[in-house]
């Protein structure tokens, strides 16, 4: 756990994460709109999260309590069926949002519209990361999925910026 275990990868990761909610910020500041202001702001805030919590590796930690409070509760051998759960949930939650966001934005730009979409499905990656433990780590080329979705924020920043 911590910022001595990142891969190359996943410093790859960060650093994207920090060049996108930087870019965002650049958005934010160009823009005369105050809701695309905000909108590029709160996006800003949440990438330098998701950074932050991949340098720190805060999920690791969030895990751990929740494998000992399972543990605790005696549920932890059913733990497969509410990481399942948890899941599904998210997922669901997830389209929902991001379903909810075009909606909302339907008169924004599209480059904010794709911006949202990306972070809600960012942030629902991590969240699905977490919860499936050590399942996800067979994926193959899971870390291309964050850059993907970082890559797509910042080329919808970087054409905001210009716009």
């Amino acid at each position: 756990m911590g910022i001595n275990n990142l891969t190359v990868g996943g410093w790859i990761v960060v650093i994207l994460y920090f060049v996108t909610a930087i870019s965002c910020l650049r958005a934010a500041f160009r823009n005369r709109s105050t809701n695309e202001r905000w909108t590029w702001t709160v996006l800003a805030f949440l990438l330098l999260s998701l950074a932050i919590e991949r340098l720190v590796d805060f999920e690791s930690v969030l895990v751990q309590v929740v494998r000992i409070r399972a543990l605790q509760e005696r549920w932890y051998a059913q733990r497969e069926l509410v990481q399942v759960d948890f899941i599904i949930f998210i997922t669901i939650v997830c389209f929902g949002a991001v379903g909810t966001l075009l909606i909302w934005t339907r008169r924004a730009p599209t480059s904010v519209r794709v911006a949202l979409s990306a972070t809600a499905l960012l942030c629902a990656f991590v969240l699905i990361r977490a919860a499936s433990l050590h399942y996800i780590d067979h994926i193959p080329f899971k870390g291309i999925l964050e850059i993907a979705g970082n890559v797509t924020v910042l080329l919808a920043s970087q054409n905001r910026s210009v716009s």
